[in-house]
Order: structure tokens, then C-alpha cells, then sequence
């Protein structure tokens, strides 16, 4: 029978390969004692070492000692609330300043259990920027339209008319710009009602800026897309108006949708296979099985799940000998190795 520790691994192989992909994020896994399980290219690349040797590292083998407690806080605060969160920070890439947004969850088994957190992080710079283009003075406001990427619009509140549009906004909806300012804003969401809330309910703060993670827009031809807006609300020229940039986020939801689907392809593929399958974290946690590894042993899966070393299923006399190969499978040393296992009711089996 395959060994589980190498099947172990070969899960997180399998991990990197469907996800890592051609995602622009940077995505990891972590277990809940918070030591790396698993991350795509991008993100082992940022630390300049390959997806398989994050395995069993923490936070503090990666990052400075005050970076790495504020990861730490973090995880172990999504790990007792279960709720997921949308954390935004400063970095430092080749010298400069950079702001990302990292956006962390539970990520459980398909038994509902708990594996640890999964992460997402993407550079969001280019959006902050253009944030902080926004607190400038309005006589730029014109410049400041065009040098953004993402479509920047300047709305009434009260009627919400559109005044102003860059260049990104005719392209992104197929108005050209004379037709944009005989638009309202609802004339270019899919969801009009929760647009005009906003317009007509947002309260005036200053430097408050409102985050829109999902609002479906349609273009001038029917399209339908999903977008992320962030705006600002002040006074220009006595009126009330907002000011708003809006990024097409369609590849965003589709990696989304892609990281789903890897995710329930992996858990599909270990529940399917004929051999048994056993995964095991790096301080040995069983944290998933397989009917046939089950129906091998004679242990239910309720009976194996989120039990340490040594499992019911080693025979006492050869823990040690088990060990030394879950030891080496930690280490990266892989390879084929005959050992004899034992069902619950004792009877060993090769």
C-alpha cells in the first residue's frame, strides 16, 4: 500500500499545480498550529524559495519578528471568530512602498473541518494611488481622470448625474464620452436600486472613502459585468458629489471561481480513488482520509480525523520505523516504502 505521508505530499503537490497556475495572486495555506501547508509560484517566489520548501515554515522564517506577530494575530483571531478578513497593509518590493490587500478565511475539509487559513493577497497600489490622487485639489481633478487606469467618474448626489468621465470609462462601457454625461450612474449599474441608495444615502465625512467590493454594471451593449468601486463623498462648487473609481474585476472572479473549483476537484479526487488515501499536516494531525483508506483500516473517518501521532492504525511495534519515514517526507526525501499497517480489529496488513 502507498505510504500516507507520500500521498500527503503529493496532495500538496497536487495543491500547487491546479492553483498555482496562471492566478495573479499570491495565494497560501496555513495550518491551524499557522505553519505553511502549502502557496503557489508567486508567493514562494516572493520569498525565493520553491512552493515545497514552505512546507512546516511559520511566519517567523519568512518575515521580520514584528511583521511575522501581526500575521500571527491575525490568523489566530480568524481562527476563534471562523470569519474571514479583508486586511490591508503597506510593503516594501525593490525599494519601493507598495500597498496590499490580503483576504484570509477558514479553510476546511470536506467533513466541515477545520485545516487552517487560506490566504489571498494581490498588490493594490495602483488603486491606492489613485485614492490618493482624489484628495487632491479639484482644479486637477481633470488630470488627475486621466492618469488613473481604472474608469473615474464624478457624480451628483443628488440627481446622479454624471459630470465628468475619463477616457477608462468609455472604454470599459462603450459610451463615448458626449453620451456619458447624458447618463445618470444608474443608467450604467445592473443593480440601479443599491446605486442610487449609495448616491442618496452616503453622508459626507471627510477623507471617508467608501469600498464597493461587488456591484454588477452594464455596458452599452447588454454586458453585464462585475466591478469594485471605491469612492469619495465631498462638496465641489456647493454641491454635493462623489467621485469614484471603478475596476472591471471580471478576471478577478473568474481566478476566484477557478480557486473553487481546484479546491473541490482536489477533495473529489482523494474521496474517488481506490487506494487509500491518508493526509496528514506537518505536526502529523490527520486532517483528511478517504472512504477506501477507511474501509481499509476498519476506522470511521470520525474515528481518524484530528487525531495526532501515533495513529490507531501504526502497529506499536513499528512506530518507530513509521516515524522515521513521516520524518523524511517532512524533509522533502520522497520515495516508495513498504510498511505494515493495522485495522481496528488488530489484524496487520502490508
Amino acid at each position: 500500500m502507498p505510504h500516507p505521508q507520500k500521498l500527503t505530499a503529493g496532495w500538496v503537490e497536487s495543491w500547487e499545480k491546479l492553483l498555482a497556475g496562471n492566478l495573479p495572486f499570491t495565494i497560501f495555506l496555513k495550518g491551524r498550529d499557522l505553519t505553511y501547508l502549502a502557496c503557489n509560484e508567486n508567493y514562494a517566489a516572493n520569498h525565493g524559495i520553491t512552493p515545497s520548501e514552505i512546507l512546516g515554515r511559520s511566519d517567523y522564517d519568512l518575515y521580520p519578528k514584528e511583521l511575522a506577530e501581526k500575521y500571527r494575530a491575525e490568523d489566530l483571531r480568524i481562527l476563534e471568530t471562523g470569519r474571514s478578513e479583508t486586511i490591508e497593509g503597506r510593503y516594501v518590493k525593490d525599494g519601493q512602498e507598495h500597498h496590499g490587500q490580503t483576504i484570509k478565511s477558514l479553510f476546511r475539509d470536506p467533513s466541515g473541518e477545520v485545516i487552517g487559513i487560506l490566504g489571498t493577497f494581490w498588490d493594490i497600489t495602483e488603486l491606492k494611488q489613485t485614492e490618493e490622487k482624489l484628495r487632491e485639489s479639484a482644479s486637477r481633478y481633470h488630470e488627475l481622470f486621466e492618469v488613473g487606469s481604472d474608469a473615474i467618474v464624478l457624480i451628483d448626489n443628488a440627481t446622479g448625474n454624471i459630470l465628468e468621465a475619463n477616457s477608462a470609462v468609455a472604454a470599459l462601457y462603450g459610451y463615448d464620452r458626449a453620451e456619458l454625461l447624458t447618463k445618470r450612474n444608474t443608467d450604467l449599474s445592473a443593480e440601479p436600486e443599491e446605486t442610487q441608495r449609495v448616491t442618496h444615502g452616503t453622508p459626507i465625512i471627510s477623507d471617508q472613502v467608501v469600498t464597493i467590493p461587488l456591484r454588477f454594471h452594464r455596458k452599452k451593449d447588454g454586458t453585464v459585468f462585475p466591478t469594485e468601486i471605491t469612492g469619495r463623498f465631498f462638496i465641489r462648487e456647493g454641491r454635493p458629489v462623489h467621485i469614484v473609481a471603478i475596476r472591471d474585476i471580471t478576471e478577478r472572479k473568474q481566478a476566484e471561481a477557478a480557486l473553487r473549483e481546484s479546491k473541490d476537484f482536489i477533495e473529489n479526487l482523494i474521496a474517488s480513488m481506490q487506494d487509500g488515501i491518508s493526509v496528514l499536516d506537518s505536526d502529523g494531525v490527520q486532517i483528511d482520509v478517504n472512504p477506501a483508506f477507511c474501509q481499509m483500516t476498519g476506522f470511521s473517518r470520525e474515528e481518524l480525523i484530528g487525531v495526532g501521532l501515533p495513529h490507531p492504525y501504526w502497529p506499536p511495534e513499528a512506530y518507530e520505523e513509521i516515524d522515521k519515514g513521516f520524518q523524511k517526507t517532512l524533509s522533502g526525501e520522497f520515495g516508495d516504502v513498504d510498511l505494515v499497517f493495522m485495522r481496528k480489529n488488530g489484524e496487520r496488513f502490508p
